[in-house]
């Protein structure tokens, strides 16, 4: 029997890291640092004594990555990658075609590509290129692979997402290791003087030893990665978002804190809800995979996820370095959910390190909504007499305040809008979509305990009456006026000061919960106005709601501040502190502030003892502009203005008792209006700020019986 063993030697391995672009970041002879996502090289320099070892068939069986032994004496079965090396050996690379059972996915089991490099007659290498994804645990065969799971989970048959399993794989342990069989058939060979054809043959099988890999924000075998504290932001016109948008795009911006610094670093994007395994792994997920470096002509080359503008690797202060793009709108599914996977490298001189974070899953959810272009918005609180443009106001208790909201769209500005954002021919009338008007007011504090608490003292909703119609269902209190090129919107009501009446709602951490907390007394208390616009676009493509939110704030003084009322002894000639009365009288008080306190001007409330904001009864003589003029027959001979009366700044008014009630008590307050403001406030469309302090209102309460 001839000898028919084809003499194979391995003389030399090399590892490699691969950018994205395919050229090589980090080449050594023995293994460094690997981490989830990589694209990685592997070759095996071979060399042959052999005669002619052209017309030779090769068969490669990989294992990604094998458990225990390496050895696999059948490696044409039942996956293998196959060449045949050519007639004249000419130098070169060859792919090796992936070669499965029948019924096999090739594009499912495609996990890695194989080539031969033939260097010379004696000499030729196998390379295998592959990404680090799950350790498959054992030679590439027929088992069920999972396109999703390859870059999501840590071996093959895990069963949970991004978690590190208590099964040994590369990413905990030393127990895996990257393998390759490789069988050499070369038939037809006759050897002298036998005058049969034989096929010679050889089986070699190597590996790389144990192959350690890091997990996300792990180093390998499950250790505390080398960089920490990774943040990946997302966000559109500089606010932070949680979603995705197929229309506007969406910047990435990724923090990491780097013990020496950051050298490199690389994205991927992956769509995260399919599962199809018709596909290859890439493009089941639909995946881009680029550096991050503005010299990178890809990013935001057509077809490509990520967009400019790029941010280059920088320091941003201490140990933190960041590096971002953007995700461009026009290349994500809608309602379809994508993360960003960033690998992080530092190389310099021996020390090579990298690492691998990936995002939070992210939904293309976000939809046309307003976005400030469809009209400009003026925001006024108004007190009896003045109106103050914009979102902060202080006044009294017992108060009538009014808010208005106006919203200018002239010139076809909302009509324009309404084309551009959302590709529908309308007319300027913004009662088309505008569905409700809701209008509220609370308060917000934070609880160490609960955590935030806001109590809901008032809700009021205009409601269209029909979706198509131009009508409305309005509360009272409330008024809604619109003409071609704007639309006003106002509320009024009084500041509460019921101690005993309990808030409308509580909300913790935005839940309803019972039983409430708050009460309506609104006394020392920063309170917000909350106005919110729902637009229904019930005949765009896919039909959403829209809110357009504006805020204000008032803050509240209580009664006792600077003003006190004191009753007008019967000879009208000095004060004293008498409080029950015969019920034919017509007792007389003063409401008395400071003697610095100029330009005030009277108004009086009187409600039954623990009334509510329903038994007001409101007096005043002069005329505001802003509010209606109130008056009670049961104050009387009142004065307009706050003036010297018995030495004290006194505005005067009398009681007739005839008209209340008998053996009842009575509380009464007075409150003292500065006739001109010239305090102003600028227009926000955001969350309210204190521009600046304003003592305009005192109001002290008194209880006569």
């Amino acid at each position: 029997m001839p000898n028919l063993t084809i003499p194979i030697t391995s003389s030399g391995l090399t590892y490699e890291t691969l950018l994205p672009d395919g050229t090589s970041y980090k080449s050594s002879s023995s293994q460094f640092s690997n981490t989830i996502g990589e694209k990685k090289r592997i070759t095996w320099t071979l060399g042959t004594t052999y005669a002619d070892i052209s017309g030779t068939n090769l068969f490669v069986k990989v294992g990604l990555f094998q458990q225990g032994v390496i050895n696999n004496l059948t490696p044409t079965l039942p996956i293998n990658h196959q060449v045949t090396f050519p007639v004249g050996l000419a130098a070169g690379t060859y792919p090796m075609a992936q070669v499965l059972t029948p019924g096999a996915n090739a594009n499912l089991n495609n996990n890695c590509q194989v080539y031969l490099e033939i260097v010379s007659s004696s000499s030729f290498k196998i390379i295998v290129e592959f990404y680090q994804i799950y350790d498959e645990t054992q030679y590439q065969a027929n088992s069920y692979h999972d396109n999703h799971n390859k870059l999501l989970k840590d071996f093959i048959q895990a069963t949970s997402e991004l978690t590190i399993s208590a099964n040994n794989n590369c990413y905990n342990s030393a127990s895996s290791q990257f393998a390759i069989t490789a069988k050499f058939e070369k038939p037809g060979v006759v050897h002298s003087p036998d005058p049969y054809p034989y096929t010679d043959n050889a089986t070699i099988a190597v590996g790389t030893g144990s192959w350690y890999a890091g997990f996300y924000n792990r180093d390998p075998q499950d250790a505390t990665p080398y960089f920490i504290n990774p943040v990946f932001e997302f966000t559109r016109g500089g606010n932070p978002v949680t979603n995705l948008s197929g229309f506007a795009n969406t910047d990435v911006l990724f923090k990491i804190d780097a013990p020496v610094s950051v050298s490199k670093v690389l994205f991927w994007i992956i769509r995260t809800d399919t599962n199809d395994n018709t596909k290859t792994m890439y493009d089941n997920y639909e995946a881009n995979f680029e550096e991050i470096i503005n010299t990178n002509a890809n990013i935001g080359a057509a077809g490509n996820k990520f967009t400019t503008p790029v941010i280059n690797v920088a320091l941003v202060s201490g140990s933190t370095y960041k590096a971002g793009c953007s995700i461009e709108r026009l290349n994500l599914v809608s309602n379809a959910k994508y993360r960003v996977i960033a690998i992080v490298y530092y190389k310099s001189g021996g020390t090579y390190q990298s690492n691998s974070f990936i995002s939070n899953e992210y939904t293309v959810d976000d939809l046309p909504n307003y976005d400030g272009n469809g009209f400009d918005v003026q925001a006024a609180l108004s007190d009896y007499n003045r109106q103050f443009n914009g979102n902060d106001l202080e006044c009294a208790i017992e108060e009538r305040i009014k808010s208005t909201v106006k919203l200018q769209y002239a010139f076809d500005k909302w009509k324009n809008d309404i084309y551009e954002r959302l590709g529908l021919v309308v007319t300027n009338d913004i009662r088309r979509y505008l569905q409700n008007v809701i209008v509220s007011i609370y308060d917000s504090n934070v609880d160490i305990v609960l955590g935030t608490v806001q109590n809901i003292y008032d809700y009021q909703v205009a409601t269209k009456q029909s979706l198509l119609g131009l009508t409305y269902t309005i509360p009272t209190n409330m008024t809604m006026e619109f003409s071609d090129n704007w639309s006003e919107f106002s509320y009024t009501w009084r500041n509460r000061f019921e101690a005993n009446t309990p808030c409308i709602g509580t909300l913790v951490n935005g839940v309803p919960t019972l039983p409430v907390q708050g009460v309506q007394y609104w006394g020392d208390k920063t309170l917000t106005i909350k106005w919110s616009f729902i637009f229904i676009y019930d005949d765009y493509a896919v039909p959403f709601q829209d809110e357009v939110v504006v805020y204000q704030q008032i803050r509240v003084i209580d009664y006792y501040r600077e003003i006190s009322i004191i009753h007008i002894d019967e000879e009208n000639s000095d004060y004293d502190d008498q409080s029950n009365f015969c019920s034919d009288l017509q007792p007389c008080f003063a409401g008395i502030i400071s003697n610095a306190l100029t330009d005030r001007k009277l108004i009086v409330n009187i409600l039954p003892e623990n009334g509510t904001v329903n038994t007001v009864e409101e007096a005043e003589v002069w005329e505001g502009t802003q509010l209606e003029q109130l008056t009670t027959d049961k104050i009387i001979n009142e004065e307009e203005d706050y003036a010297t009366l018995y030495s004290e700044n006194a505005g005067k008014f009398c009681v007739d008792l005839s008209k209340l009630s008998l053996n009842s008590s009575y509380q009464i307050s007075a409150l003292a209006k500065k006739f001109v403001d010239t305090g102003y406030r600028v227009t926000e469309k955001n969350n309210p700020s204190v521009i600046e302090n304003r003592i305009t209102d005192t109001n002290h309460l008194r209880v006569t019986e």
